[in-house]
């Protein structure tokens, strides 16, 4: 008896250990995309195929429509009783505009579920690589590890607050009270408990799934820009063969840099549709949420609003990052241009091919410079200086509610 239950703790710690290894399915960030959007009650053509995944839509949908259904009329309630509470009515606004937004990302990864399938295709494909297979696998588990502490962190997240609200707290039981149609205990701890489950993927799973693509076109983009690292060191050949090599090499590097382009447009589009969802909701949201930790004082229900509240600006800050970074990357893939032109060896006898390569080097460069620029439909462009506009316009919303109370 005491050998089969050895057997057995071994077996499933084998199993447990392949399967956050490398090589098992956690060690897939993509794994993990496919994993949040189930839980957002989302389906795509990889989930499909996994058992019970249909089951876990339909649960995730019907749970997300009860809280919706709780949270309006908590609202309509609200209306006829204290209403002419500032603090009611900031929760009434944060439960309709948190309902509003985890449906309106849900509908817009729905409607992105062709291009972004095509850009993780994209990412997923080697055509674009630096030459160099070394670089390249440790850039992919660069990019698997970092996926894969962005969503244990959301997994964190997503458990610390389910546990917050699990704890009775007479703030959270007047801010969350029952309608009528549901008025029981059992209802309530199960409303309560499971909020964060029914909201939570729906708000960061797009933010990943996009996060993760950027991340994944930042590593393309520094595959290509090791390519022109790897052609500073040609200039020890003969000219013949620097000539000739550079050229083959230029050529190659320039092909991939097209088709860089057009994905890294459609990410650009993807990016502007729905990031300026979470900028106007985030303008109104940070402020006003800690203007609601405050007001209700220190207690398990305010620190799952200040923990929301990080996780907005984090999710803010995570964007801007990761478009700035393309363009620090884009930026030396113009240094390396700048150093190859600068060392280039010249002949009179190769005069007409230094000419042309060197010219080439230089629209290449031109061009790097000016496209990989991210705006919301020309509203707002993306970098770190839009999260220290955000913070900015959340300091003020947050001293306007605290003067208006």
């Amino acid at each position: 008896m005491l050998h089969r239950l050895r057997l057995g703790w071994n077996r499933v710690r084998t199993e447990t250990s392949h399967f956050w290894s490398d090589d098992g399915p956690a060690g897939n960030c993509f794994w993990w995309i496919d994993t949040m959007l189930l839980l957002a009650g989302i389906r795509n053509e990889w989930s499909s195929r996994w058992k019970g995944a249909r089951l876990v839509q339909n649960m995730s949908n019907a749970l997300f429509a009860f809280e919706v259904a709780v949270l309006l009329s908590q609202v309509k309630e609200g209306l006829d009783d204290t209403w002419d509470d500032v603090a009611n009515k900031l929760m009434g606004i944060l439960k309709c505009s948190s309902s509003i937004l985890a449906s309106a990302k849900m509908l817009v990864m729905i409607h992105l579920r062709e291009p972004l399938g095509i850009l993780r295709n994209y990412v997923l494909d080697d055509r674009v690589n630096s030459g160099d297979k070394v670089y390249d696998e440790f850039e992919q588990r660069k990019l698997n590890q970092t996926a894969r502490f962005m969503f244990r962190a959301m997994l964190g997240l997503l458990i610390a607050e389910m546990t917050l609200l699990s704890i009775p707290n007479q703030t959270m039981a007047s801010m969350f009270r029952m309608p009528p149609w549901g008025a029981s205990n059992y209802l309530y701890h199960f409303f309560v408990t499971t909020l964060p489950l029914g909201l939570l993927p729906r708000l960061l799973s797009h933010m990943s799934y996009v996060g993760i693509l950027i991340m994944g076109m930042r590593m393309k983009l520094g595959m290509m820009a090791h390519r022109y690292q790897r052609m500073t060191s040609a200039s020890d050949l003969d000219l013949d063969q620097y000539f000739e090599g550079v050229n083959r090499e230029l050529r190659e590097t320039f092909k991939q840099q097209v088709e860089f382009l057009g994905h890294f447009n459609t990410l650009a589009e993807a990016i502007g549709k729905t990031f300026l969802i979470i900028h106007y909701y985030s303008i109104f949201s940070i402020g006003t949420i800690i203007f609601m930790g405050k007001h209700m004082g220190v207690n398990v229900f305010s620190a799952a609003f200040v923990l929301m509240s990080l996780a907005l600006l984090l999710e803010y800050y995570v964007w801007c990052y990761l478009v700035d970074s393309i363009h620090e990357t884009a930026a030396s893939i113009g240094d390396h241009i700048y150093e190859i032109c600068a060392i280039m060896p010249y002949s009179r006898e190769y005069h007409r091919k230094y000419i042309q390569l060197r010219t080439s080097f230089i629209i290449i460069w031109i061009n790097n410079c000016n496209g990989y620029s991210v705006d919301c439909f020309g509203l707002l462009q993306l970098s770190i200086i839009a999260f220290v506009n955000l913070l900015d316009v959340a300091y003020t919303v947050l001293m306007f509610l605290i003067n208006m109370a």
